[in-house]
């Protein structure tokens, strides 16, 4: 059998990681090439995604803005180049400015709209027809918690993730039959720059590191969902399904959900029109 491109062993899968500069995004890249697979960054901040990739053995980094058409294409096509095909899409790139909902702008909701959810869309749209003419691949949308339960000063970027939640189930079973498999992951409140400045409580917290080998394990051996860690979807299950919605809200409370984002300092967490967003992506609780 020939190699494949990129000098990888046959049998590697061929992997393209948005918001990969940093974060979840790069640590997953670290995992995944670990392992033996080939990944390619994408990020808004190229020049990071670039230097980042020249210390993970046969990646590429390049430049990509989740929210623009063409950026998106183009970052395909160079992953496809350097990889040889893709195989594997991880849906990485996330904003997560937070405070009170009536503080905050149209426009930066908008933004959060646009890289949490169309952005997401788009890469799925625009990679899943080869994958579906192979009849093999998967698409790993990375959302939140946050995407099954819900906190005080969230509360765009929660629908936000209920809305990837709900795209990537709908997805799956649309596409049931198709040999493509399509992961959602569910990290919880996640010790990376998004969440500087605000104060976990009781949530359990996870590394971006158990982030990463979550979603490399679940693309190793390909899993429907997970939430890490383990500890936020034993919770997590409690709040929603099993307890009344009263009991659900004053536990939510005793574990600070209705303070920790709404007393944040949450600027530097958003992303608006003239704000440098690279700093953004890549993270997220």
């Amino acid at each position: 059998m020939l190699q494949q491109a990129g000098g990888a062993q046959p049998g590697s899968r061929g992997v393209a990681i948005t918001g990969g500069a940093r974060g979840i995004g790069l640590a997953t890249a670290k995992a995944l090439s670990a392992q033996g697979d080939r990944v390619v960054l994408g990020d808004l901040d190229g020049e990071l995604a670039a230097l980042e990739a020249s210390r993970i053995p046969g990646a590429a980094g390049f430049a990509l803005d989740v929210t623009d058409e063409a950026s998106f294409a183009g970052f395909l096509d160079e992953a496809r180049a350097h990889l040889g095909r893709l195989d594997v899409l991880v849906n990485n790139a996330g904003i997560m400015p937070t405070g009170p909902f009536l503080e905050q702008s149209p426009e930066l909701a908008a933004r959060m709209l646009e890289v949490n959810v169309l952005g997401v869309a788009r890469g799925v749209r625009l990679a899943l027809p080869e994958m579906l003419e192979r009849r093999h691949g998967q698409v790993v949308n990375v959302a939140s918690v946050a995407g099954r339960s819900v906190a005080a000063g969230m509360a765009t970027y929660c629908a936000t993730k209920h809305a990837v939640v709900g795209l990537t189930r709908a997805l799956r079973r649309e596409h049931h039959a198709s040999g493509v498999r399509f992961t959602l992951v569910m990290p919880s409140f996640t010790n990376t720059r998004l969440v500087d400045g605000a104060d976990a409580g009781l949530v359990p917290v996870a590394e971006p590191g158990e982030v990463a080998a979550a979603i490399a394990q679940a693309i190793a051996q390909p899993r429907d969902e997970l939430v890490v860690p383990r500890a936020a979807a034993v919770l997590t299950h409690a709040i929603e399904r099993l307890l009344p919605r009263a009991a659900a809200d004053a536990l939510a409370r005793r574990l600070g959900a209705d303070r920790m984002f709404l007393t944040a300092d949450g600027r530097d967490r958003g992303a608006g029109p003239t704000q440098r967003e690279a700093v953004l992506l890549g993270d997220r609780p």
